[in-house]
């Protein structure tokens, strides 16, 4: 009988440690699937917040695009309108960048605007070896002064549009003669710069 009576003591005392054990377990599972919710909570929050803070440079392009067609935005407000396009410019707003670009307008608002277009990154130049023929007909004195300054940066630069034209086939040397085209009429030294940097690109597409 005693001894009967330790066997079933032992059992008990097993069962009741599998089942702490077991509690604990589940306790455990709980709190790292717990912990897990929170996390995702607070990543997904967090991408809303950053999602909410993204400014649109597109939208503020428009809005220059506004002001300057109205004609009454001071000169403070359209500074101001370009310095948010350059903090805020990524390569998504590439096509409402080049799309503002234009012929006989502000050539210090055009300038700014280029030059947000460059700081967007490595997009730029090819997505402006995709739009170049666009950008041709449409402001080409800019498409002339975009190609030009990456030729004079010349390096990984100027390799890299070269790959992204030569994957335009015969466009993209009908985009080239286009841009020199619309050369005539400006000063001899800008025309010799813009006939210099069309050849280094036909060279470097023909080899």
């Amino acid at each position: 009988k005693t001894t009967a009576r330790k066997k079933t003591t032992a059992k008990k005392k097993t069962t009741a440690r599998k089942k702490t054990t077991a509690k604990k377990k589940t306790a455990a599972r709980k709190k790292t699937a717990a912990r897990k919710k929170t996390a995702a909570r607070k990543k997904t929050a967090a991408r809303k917040k950053t999602a909410a803070k993204r400014v649109s440079a597109a939208a503020l392009v428009e809005a220059l695009r506004r002001a300057m067609r109205v004609g009454d935005a001071s000169e403070r407000e359209v500074s101001k309108l370009l310095g948010s396009i350059t903090r805020h410019a990524t390569a998504d707003d590439l096509p409402a960048l080049f799309g503002f670009l234009a012929e006989d307008a502000d050539e210090e608002v055009q300038l700014s605007i280029l030059l947000a277009a460059e700081g967007t990154g490595d997009g730029y130049i090819d997505r402006l070896a995709r739009d170049l023929q666009m950008l041709a007909e449409q402001a080409p004195s800019w498409a002339a002064t975009a190609l030009v300054r990456i030729v004079n940066a010349g390096g990984r630069d100027l390799a890299r549009l070269v790959e992204a034209l030569g994957r335009n086939g015969n466009a993209a040397f009908a985009a080239l003669d286009a841009v020199e085209a619309s050369i005539a009429g400006t000063s001899e030294d800008d025309a010799g710069r813009v006939r210099a940097a069309m050849k280094i690109l036909r060279t470097a597409l023909a080899g």
